[in-house]
């Protein structure tokens, strides 16, 4: 498919031209007048299609679609005119060529499309939407300041403040953007606020100049009113960038008028006496503090702690070899501390490697209460392993909820040892003991 542009006269190339009975030999010397000429042109609002050329004879010349072989070409291919009436339709055409005597038929297929979008795709210096310019560098006087291969002739017609877009023609991937400070359309002379300094432009990089918004308002000034490029009240100076401010503007100058003042802040300001009158003294503290006599008539003193440490203990231990005794408990010296540290890994760890004879622990109902008489089920874990039922499956009962039962040499070999008890209206014993060895 190949496009046409609306309403514009053209020359087209067809062809080419191929012998009827093989379809590969190419046919340089057919008479144009045996040719038959037919261009039909398709819609898309349910129509049906329109013959622009019916079935028209071929002529060398006089016409508006004159058929000639295209000088210096040996390929079998014709050159065509088509006159601008035939291309006032947009759309899909199909062009059909033949000679049943002398060739295969010649068909062609286009599209005519509006006249700005043919221009912006296939024109140097075409414009198309926001883009006002394709075209590249013809002559560079400075990274500022450069001519146009093309563009237009209208000093304002991209306006103060465009960007301009230059691709280098080498690298074809860099791209340098700048903001036009001025156009000369006379000579096509741009000139830029400043050098993009992206890459070194030269000539016959391309340029495309995109056009911005001439006018954009503003809320500092009064309703309506716009900022335009200029140096004058609320126009913007291509060169700095910067808004010239309109008086009613936020200045520096307003800004020290309306200060808030040494003077307003020390009116305002919460004075040291203000600060004692409220404040929290010594006295008053004293006056609602909990003083050490206090303290003494309320606290828990070292004999009853020690006491109450003992008995808890004592509660857990069955053997009484192991029994911290409370003269240790209520003084801690550098005699007892070890005592009572040693006392305290005895309850809580085993021999490692080392059969265990009567594996203690307590087993209670979900009220708390001592569990009796029960078939106790055990298991380990050792360091970290599945559970296992131990080698005695069944604890023996001691007495008031606790039970013992015996660990071989094999199941107390373990750096750390989990132990669980199991029975029908018990709670389950969960115990972790570290082995020593």
């Amino acid at each position: 498919m190949q496009y046409l542009r609306y309403a514009t006269a053209v020359i087209i190339s067809v062809g080419p031209f191929l012998d009827k009975t093989d379809g590969v030999t190419l046919e340089t010397g057919l008479t144009i007048t045996n040719e038959r000429i037919t261009l039909v042109a398709e819609t898309d609002d349910g129509s049906a299609p329109t013959n622009v050329l019916d079935n028209v004879t071929g002529a060398t010349s006089g016409t508006s679609n004159d058929l000639n072989y295209i000088t210096g070409n040996d390929a079998g291919m014709m050159q065509m005119e088509l006159s601008a009436a035939n291309t006032t339709r947009l759309g899909r055409m199909r062009l059909v060529i033949t000679d049943a005597a002398n060739h295969c038929p010649v068909f062609h297929e286009y599209t005519v499309i509006p006249a700005a979008i043919y221009d912006a795709m296939f024109s140097a210096g075409a414009s198309f939407g926001d883009v006002a310019v394709n075209t590249t560098i013809a002559t560079l006087a400075s990274q500022t300041s450069f001519t146009l291969t093309d563009g237009s002739a209208d000093n304002t017609a991209y306006g103060v403040g465009a960007m301009v877009v230059v691709r280098d023609a080498t690298t074809k991937t860099q791209l340098a953007r700048g903001i036009l400070s001025a156009y000369t359309g006379s000579t096509k002379t741009v000139t830029l606020a400043a050098d993009p300094g992206i890459f070194t432009m030269a000539v016959g990089d391309t340029v495309q100049i995109i056009l911005q918004p001439t006018q954009i308002g503003t809320a500092s000034a009064t309703a309506g009113s716009l900022i335009t490029a200029g140096t004058g009240t609320n126009q913007l100076s291509v060169a700095s960038g910067l808004v010239t401010p309109a008086a009613n503007s936020i200045t520096s100058s307003v800004i020290a008028a309306n200060a808030i003042g040494a003077s307003q802040i020390a009116s305002d300001a919460i004075a040291a006496a203000k600060i004692a009158t409220g404040a929290i003294t010594s006295a008053k503290f004293a006056a609602g503090a909990i003083d050490a006599a206090a303290i003494a008539n309320n606290a828990i003193d070292a004999a009853t702690f020690a006491a109450d440490v003992d008995a808890e203990i004592l509660s857990y231990i069955v053997d009484d070899a192991t029994r911290i005794d409370a003269s240790a408990l209520n003084t801690a010296n550098v005699t007892t501390t070890p005592a009572i540290s040693t006392a305290v890994a005895a309850l809580q760890t085993y021999p490692k490697n080392v059969a265990v004879s009567a594996f203690m622990f307590y087993m209670e109902d979900a009220d708390g209460a001592a569990v009796t008489g029960a078939t106790v089920s055990c298991f380990i874990s050792k360091d970290g392993g599945a559970f296992a039922a131990t080698a005695t499956a069944t604890a023996t009962e001691v007495s008031s909820g606790w039970y013992k039962v015996a660990l071989t040499q094999t199941e107390a070999n373990c750096d750390e040892l989990a132990f669980r008890a199991t029975a029908t209206g018990a709670r389950t014993c969960n115990m972790k003991v570290r082995m020593q060895g």
